[in-house]
């Protein structure tokens, strides 16, 4: 496998014209490096519409066609919703295993200073932690609990996440393969970039969390449509081994999700 979805039918001629390519994705998945090493060497800083180089930048759902005039990407930590625009937009997202990008969000959270959630990060264990974000208030919960669904598809569903990426996403890659989904941006715009380092898996990075069952148990059961449309992608796009990501139960048996429509 590639290690990434890609949808063929948009391909063509993709690179060329007015398309603004909309990067919607969730935190600690890598996108901050994608953005960083691949998107702004492919296209330039000046032509990466995101809040870390445009003062003015504004969320998806607030953006007009003036502001990203003069932008070939836009970049945000935002949820999906069409917008009416007269340039074409091809989506694209990364996705990661949500019990591992949860002890990364807690772990980040911890040491942001920065971070409103930080308090709460230091006076409690990742289990307490979560249940404390979900209890806390709307925003605090969706960024726990099913985030990676609600980016790609404005809904914490894996059946409509799955449907938005196969008939309106244009690829979607995931943090483990990263340096093949930057590989695969740079070669399509045909811009030669340095490429992504390979990082180690999150089995091995993160191996000491998965000795707590129990803390396996609470991510996974509120992140439950998340870790099916990381299943899902990865049977059929990412090709990561199965044995190094924790289940709730063995999807292969669930044809619903096991098999692409």
């Amino acid at each position: 496998m590639e290690g990434y979805f890609v949808n063929q039918e948009m391909i063509t001629n993709n690179s060329e014209g007015d398309d603004l390519l909309v990067f919607l994705h969730g935190q600690r998945t890598g996108g901050s490096a994608f953005r960083a090493k691949v998107l702004r060497e492919v296209f330039s800083e000046d032509r990466v519409y995101a809040y870390q180089y445009v003062d003015t930048w504004k969320k998806w759902d607030h953006v007009d066609e003036g502001d990203v005039e003069g932008f070939d990407v836009f970049v945000g930590h935002n949820d999906f919703l069409k917008r009416e625009l007269s340039r074409k937009t091809m989506f694209i997202s990364i996705i990661r295993h949500p019990f591992y990008r949860f002890v990364s969000l807690y772990n980040y959270v911890r040491n942001r200073r920065d971070s409103p959630y930080r308090k709460l990060a230091l006076d409690y264990e990742m289990g307490d932690f979560l249940m404390k974000m979900m209890e806390t208030s709307t925003s605090s919960n969706k960024y726990v609990s099913n985030l990676q669904c609600r980016r790609v598809c404005g809904s914490p569903d894996f059946e409509t996440a799955r449907r938005f990426i196969e008939e309106r996403y244009f690829a979607v890659g995931c943090t483990e393969r990263l340096s093949d989904f930057g590989d695969f941006i740079s070669d399509l715009y045909d811009k030669k970039i340095q490429a992504l380092d390979r990082i180690d898996s999150d089995h091995n990075r993160y191996f000491n969390a998965l000795v707590d069952k129990e803390l396996v148990g609470i991510v996974l059961r509120n992140n439950l449509e998340d870790e099916k449309l990381f299943w899902y992608l990865n049977q059929n796009y990412f090709g990561l081994p199965d044995q190094n990501y924790p289940w709730t139960k063995d999807w292969s048996k669930d044809n619903s999700i096991f098999n692409k429509n």
